[in-house]
């Protein structure tokens, strides 16, 4: 395969985007959670929660360390990013607000 310009070695190279989805937290996994130490030497308790989609697919997701101020309680509504690689894991990106 010869290639003819920059731009599709960068087409090649890139990974997938993430794939954006919402749901409801059903189940706070605290057997699941983890102990992470932060830069500046303090450790935190990393939390797992199993969400289920709005399609019915249910998934393990984890709130990453720049999100732990957010408070997320079962029955809550959040947005979840999932890889393309592998559909039963993500990470929560946002708790969606009650209407």
């Amino acid at each position: 395969m010869q290639l003819k310009s920059s731009s599709e070695v960068s087409k090649l190279l890139t990974k997938p985007e993430a794939i954006q989805m919402e749901g409801s937290v059903t189940e706070l996994l605290t057997s699941d959670s983890f102990l992470v130490k932060t830069d500046d030497g303090s450790i935190v308790n990393a939390q797992k929660f199993r969400v289920q989609l709005d399609n019915g697919d249910s998934v393990l997701a984890y709130l990453p360390m720049s999100r732990q101020y957010i408070k997320i309680f079962p029955g809550n509504r959040v947005k979840v990013e999932l890889t393309p690689y592998d559909l039963t894991k993500g990470r929560i990106t946002y708790r969606l607000r009650k209407n």
